[in-house]
Formats: structure tokens, sequence, C-alpha cells
């Protein structure tokens, strides 16, 4: 037997209320926001976009991630075979100046949290510019998110006046990022003041 959708309401409606004691009603328009099981459905989760780097709301995280991945990769200062030129001071120093006119940091985010970021440097008349920090939180790795950085720096880097070649220092040791490198074009160069190895991409401009 067929019945009209406004009586099957009105049924759900006086079930609801003689089993739970709660005048709780469902309107017709609103019942196709309701799933089969009675859950009413969630919004779906804002993807990951690339914003500009806010002192208020960045700076903590960005100071946490660095001491994270520094800490991973043994080279938080004190750390046995830390180098001592390489710490978050210096990143702490570079975050905490919003202004400064050389470095420019962007982060990612998904739902308004930020999960990765990336810091970058050029400078006038000069050919060269580095990327210092790419960080990803540890919870959001393997999905893309540093190569969207990456290319996202690269875009910028490869519009802005004078700028040739991309260099960036890796770890020493740390396979997994010298492998993200290579395929992302990245050819290594030789080595940094901390014996780390350095790998660049030249002619960003036909990027």
């Amino acid at each position: 037997m067929f019945i009209p959708k406004k009586d099957f309401i009105m049924k759900i409606n006086l079930i609801l209320f003689l089993l739970l004691g709660v005048s709780t009603i469902i309107q017709p328009l609103s019942f196709s926001k309701f799933s089969f099981l009675g859950g009413q459905s969630q919004p779906s989760s804002r993807g990951p976009v690339i914003v500009d780097y806010d002192k208020a709301k960045h700076f903590m995280y960005l100071m946490r991630t660095c001491h994270e991945n520094c800490w991973a990769l043994g080279e938080c200062a004190g750390q046995p075979g830390a180098h001592p030129l390489i710490t978050c001071q210096k990143f702490r120093e570079d975050a905490a100046d919003q202004e400064s006119p050389a470095v420019t940091i962007k982060v990612l985010e998904t739902d308004s949290k930020p999960q990765g970021f990336i810091s970058f440097a050029s400078f006038p008349e000069n050919p060269l510019a580095t990327v210092s920090d790419l960080c990803i939180s540890e919870g959001a790795r393997s999905q893309g998110f540093g190569s969207m950085l990456l290319r996202h720096t690269e875009k910028i880097l490869s519009s802005t006046a004078g700028v040739q070649t991309i260099v960036i220092p890796v770890v020493k040791g740390q396979k997994r990022a010298i492998a993200f490198y290579r395929k992302h074009g990245y050819l290594y160069t030789g080595t940094n003041i901390g014996q780390n190895p350095l790998f660049a991409k030249k002619n960003i401009a036909k990027i």
C-alpha cells in the first residue's frame, strides 16, 4: 500500500514522541538531509589549500613542527652528531618576523587546520633562491602535500625577477627526502657548510 510522504513523516514523528518522550520533529522539506539510517548528512570537508603565513594563527604550529622534524632527523641542538648551525632558532627568528622581506612562508591547511609548511627566500639581483624548510605533520604525510607546497613555491619563484635556480639543502642520510627532490627534478650539486647534500633545479623561469 502506498503511503504519502507527508503521512509517513507524521507517523515517524508520532513514534518518536511515544518512544522518546520528546517532540523531535522531522520537517518534510528537510527529509532529504537524512540518510537511510536516520543520521544527518555531514558537510563535505574542505580540501587542501595553501595560504599565507599568519603569525597569530600559525606560529606555534610552525615551531612545534620544526622541533619535531629536527628531533626526528637527529639535528636538534644537544643530540649526538647534530651540527651546531642546524637548529630551529634561525627559523624562529624568521617566523617571528612576519614582515621579513626575504623569507616567505606558506602553510598548507585542510579544514583550516595546518598540515605542513614551506619557507623559502630570494634576494634582489641574486639568481639563487633557497628552500630552507619543507615540513609536513606526521599524520598528514604520504598524501601529496609536500609536492603541492613545492610546486606552489616553484611557481612563485619562477615569476620572481632574476631567480634562475632553486637550491635545497637535505640532511645527509635522508634517503626518502633525497628521492623526493630527485623525483621533482632536483640534482645533486655538492654539500653545504654542514656537509649536507645540496640539490638544485635550474632554469625555473621555464616551469
